[in-house]
């Protein structure tokens, strides 16, 4: 999904990381994947390929709420030469938390 519709992972992931920072439990349904999120990460994708600006800013929220090393250039260096590398990267750690907070007989 992450290479083919970058704008739907990036939305999913931004909601989750939101719901995660207001609530402080995961997203009920996962995070939403087509809202303006994913629409202004499409829009800018389409229309001029800059999609991993807002991008890497998710990223470096991500790097920094699970005290992840890196920077700046790291975070738009990822986000502009594999976004969806980066994207499932970001999915993948938020999901991590989100399974830590699962009841035990719901870990799958």
């Amino acid at each position: 999904m992450a290479w083919w519709l970058p704008c739907v992972i990036y939305g999913q992931n931004k909601t989750r990381l939101e719901h995660l920072e207001r609530q402080g439990y995961p997203h009920p349904e996962g995070g939403e994947a087509c809202g303006g999120d994913c629409f202004t990460h499409g829009a800018l994708t389409v229309c001029c390929g800059l999609g991993c600006l807002v991008q890497m800013a998710g990223r470096e929220r991500v790097r920094h709420r699970y005290r992840i090393e890196g920077g700046g250039c790291g975070d738009f260096c990822c986000s502009w030469c594999c976004a969806p590398c980066a994207l499932t990267q970001e999915s993948r750690e938020l999901e991590l938390e989100e399974k830590s907070m699962m009841p035990t007989h719901m870990k799958a």
